[in-house]
This record gives C-alpha cells, structure tokens and sequence, in this order.
C-alpha cells in the first residue's frame, strides 16, 4: 500500500539522502524523519513543503476530476492551476 509516508522516503532515497541528511536540512532529528515517513504517517501540508525544500524538490498536488478536468497547486504559486 503506497502511503504519503513511503512515498516521502521513496523520494528521498531518490535525492540521495539519508534520514539524518534531510533531518538535519530540516532542523529536525532522524526519528522525526523516520516518523514522518511511516506508513501510518499523516502530516501537515507544511511539513510536506518543508520537506520538499529540505531535498531541493517543489510539490504539486493534482485533482483529474472524472469530468476529464484537471486542477493543480504547486508550492509557490499564489493560486491553483485550472487546466
């Protein structure tokens, strides 16, 4: 089961960090890090940012409605992207 927190350390063995490296860029500690990337994990919209940043990535969350519309945010933008 793929879970927001799997997914986060999926990314970030991507980046190439460990749990300690993103901890430390985040000013947290590895077992925050290890917390937030349990499954079970559920966290804030600002942690994920704050994590994005910490591995020098950005974070889009996209809707594809079932009426073939799509909307998107991405961090840093002041206001969706209506597509």
């Amino acid at each position: 089961m793929n879970t927001i927190g799997s997914f986060m350390a999926q990314v970030r063995e991507r980046a190439g960090l460990t749990q300690a490296e993103v901890g430390t860029l985040r000013k947290a500690s590895r077992g925050t890090q290890s917390q937030l990337e349990l499954s079970s994990a559920n966290p804030r919209w600002s942690t994920v940012e704050e994590f994005a940043q910490a591995i020098g990535a950005r974070v889009t969350l996209r809707f594809d409605l079932f009426n073939g519309a799509s909307a998107e945010f991405v961090t840093g933008l002041t206001a969706p992207n209506l597509l």
